[in-house]
């Protein structure tokens, strides 16, 4: 059998998650565009791949290589179990509904496990730099779809499978995964400039260039969500920037590029695509701030040192208050029970077999976890994310902060945690929820070597 034998296994599951991140951008290309009569076995065509993939890593022991894949997996288990509690089981469906969920929350976490034991520094910057390239092609998609009906295939797919689309939705079958998708590339570009070190005028006439086409793709997005993400990117890698130990020509110069060259095109975006432009800047704080639950159950309290409520300011910055009411999970305890529904009793997967919704929270992570893991495992998942999320950011400033280029990673990371929909389904989301996640913990034991040239 040494036919079977891989000569090299570490590197030959690199380039297999790498086809398979491939893959998860065409799995849209593939069930909108090409297979639409396919589409339901398309989406569960990716769980043959990753059972490839982890038989390998256990194969060659790139799964549980670490006391730290141990504890998670014995943390993950613990939580798989405990969601079994919700389900009567009282006849097959239960399995099923009980399997879908626990394929929801951690489909990707073996993965997970696999880049953190195999991934290194220059297999981060080749794969954020190829994601930096992609901008162009994605660029152009999503340009045609912008200027195209709702109705044109470009935009709802083959047999109408994208359903009146508002918003481009680029390669995907949903718009939300495309604001992911848009994020992460916004985050290879931010980490492609704070990595180098040295510049050159092909460089900086790239650059430029990429970074038009990025803050034109921002516009003709129209999504609320990706301007708050990308401003909080930016001020992210311009801090850690400003105290870096970088050379201080250099520094100026990456410095003055977050400053001017990026509020400049951004102003030249916003006055081409002008009619985009204004749709987005319309739909901020248009939220139905009253169904929040935030409102409803603390809408007369005053703001600290404020005469102003929390509804009448929800009433103005209803945006803002959307974003805080996915974090305040409290209001939902009353209404769960203490074992919960039972793991991924409210994902999408789940409530699509089941033809009906457990409980209309839908994309609302932290509140549906709450009702799937009921009272006390619910809000100790949930507050355990938000402590890691506190300590990671910590650990991160005093023992990782010269390492600026991971600074996005670390917000997107950050964010995906607090509120981000990563079990709502095993979309493009999760998946890249947990590819950043993998690189941004590994990033840690990376050291650049001497006299490296960054790219």
């Amino acid at each position: 059998m040494n036919f079977l034998k891989i000569e090299n296994p570490s590197k030959f599951i690199k380039k297999l998650l790498f086809y398979f991140f491939i893959y998860m951008i065409f799995e849209g290309i593939f069930r909108k565009w090409i297979f639409p009569n396919f589409n339901v076995q398309i989406y569960f065509l990716k769980d043959f791949f990753l059972l490839i993939i982890y038989a390998l890593a256990i194969k060659y022991n790139f799964l549980f290589k670490s006391k730290f894949s141990i504890y998670a997996t014995i943390f993950v288990t613990l939580i798989s179990l405990y969601g079994l509690i919700g389900y009567s089981f009282n006849s097959i469906d239960s399995i099923i509904y009980y399997s879908l969920g626990v394929r929801s929350y951690w489909l990707y976490f073996p993965l997970f496990l696999i880049v953190i034991h195999i991934i290194t520094l220059e297999d981060v910057k080749k794969f954020l730099k190829f994601n930096f390239f992609s901008t162009i092609p994605y660029f152009v998609l999503i340009y045609f779809q912008s200027i195209m009906p709702d109705t044109s295939i470009i935009n709802s797919g083959r047999n109408q499978l994208v359903f009146n689309p508002e918003r481009p939705s680029g390669y995907f079958t949903f718009t939300t995964q495309n604001t992911f998708y848009y994020i992460f590339l916004s985050i290879c570009f931010n980490f492609y400039i704070l990595n180098l070190n040295r510049v050159s005028l092909k460089k900086i006439c790239y650059i430029a260039f990429v970074n038009f086409l990025l803050f034109s793709i921002l516009i003709l997005l129209k999504s609320r969500a990706v301007y708050v993400f990308i401003l909080g990117s930016l001020i992210y890698s311009f801090t850690f920037l400003l105290f870096s130990n970088e050379k201080k020509i250099l520094k100026q110069i990456k410095l003055s590029f977050f400053v001017i060259v990026i509020p400049v095109t951004f102003f030249i975006c916003s006055k081409i695509y002008t009619t985009q432009f204004d749709f987005s800047v319309k739909r901020i704080n248009t939220d139905t701030y009253n169904e929040l639950s935030l409102v409803k159950n603390l809408g007369d309290n005053k703001i600290f040192k404020s005469n102003q409520t929390i509804r009448e300011f929800c009433e103005k910055q209803s945006s803002i208050c959307r974003i805080v009411n996915e974090i305040y999970f409290f209001s939902q305890i009353p209404k769960a029970s203490i074992s919960g529904k039972g793991i991924g009793s409210g994902t999408s997967a789940v409530s699509a077999v089941k033809k009906e919704i457990n409980f209309a929270l839908g994309e609302a992570e932290n509140h549906r976890i709450i009702h799937e893991l009921g009272i006390v495992v619910g809000s100790f998942y949930v507050i355990f994310k938000y402590v890691f999320v506190i300590l990671l950011n910590i650990f991160f400033i005093y023992k990782h902060q010269y390492k600026k280029q991971f600074s996005p990673i670390l917000l997107f990371v950050s964010v995906q945690m607090m509120i981000g929909s990563v079990s709502f389904s095993v979309s493009f989301i999760s998946f890249i929820f947990w590819v950043c996640f993998a690189i941004m913990l590994a990033s840690f034991t990376f050291k650049e070597k001497h006299g490296a040239a960054n790219q």
